[in-house]
């Protein structure tokens, strides 16, 4: 699982690299009827954290960059890995 590495990085390590990556999205269209969505992709584990004890961190970046983030659950995925999808 750690893919010959020795270690993976711990969740709130990769939360915290999820949230420092949205914070880059551009920020969002204050017009009416814009897609302001964003959709991220992530391990089962790491949407549950994001979802209930990140929360107040996710909020936060959503007003920071005027767009509601879409956490999406991909099983198949590595821990580490996440995409995210910002039209």
């Amino acid at each position: 699982y750690c893919e010959g590495k020795g270690y993976t990085k711990s969740l709130r390590t990769i939360i915290y690299e999820i949230l420092e990556e949205l914070r880059h999205v551009p920020v969002g269209s204050r017009q009416p009827g814009k897609d302001r969505k964003v959709v991220l992709y992530v391990h089962p584990d790491v949407q549950v954290a994001l979802q209930e004890e990140e929360r107040d961190f996710l909020v936060a970046v959503e007003k920071k960059i005027n767009r509601q983030v879409i956490v999406k659950s991909d099983p198949l995925s590595h821990i580490e890995e996440f995409s995210v999808i910002a039209p």
